[in-house]
């Protein structure tokens, strides 16, 4: 029973951080369209995921490595299509 307790946990965690990695995905969009994006969020976000990628790295913490370096990503595709 704990098992599959943990293993639900688990599957909420990940849905939870595809939930939240997609919000940047609107954004990157109308940046390829030629729409002028605001790159103060990315920017702030970029390093705010930094620090929290370096904190789940210390604790070897794979479900928010994972969502940090994905975050990371979209953030630099973001500012990237918009220079």
């Amino acid at each position: 029973m704990e098992k599959i307790i943990k293993n639900k946990h688990l599957i909420i965690g990940y849905l939870g951080m595809l939930i939240l990695q997609s919000n940047n995905i609107p954004l990157i969009i109308q940046s390829i369209e030629g729409q002028a994006v605001n790159l103060y969020t990315p920017l702030m976000s970029i390093t705010g995921l930094s620090f929290y990628l370096y904190y789940s790295l210390i604790r070897k913490d794979l479900l928010y490595t994972i969502g940090n370096g994905i975050g990371i990503s979209l953030c630099a595709i973001l500012i990237l299509t918009n220079i």
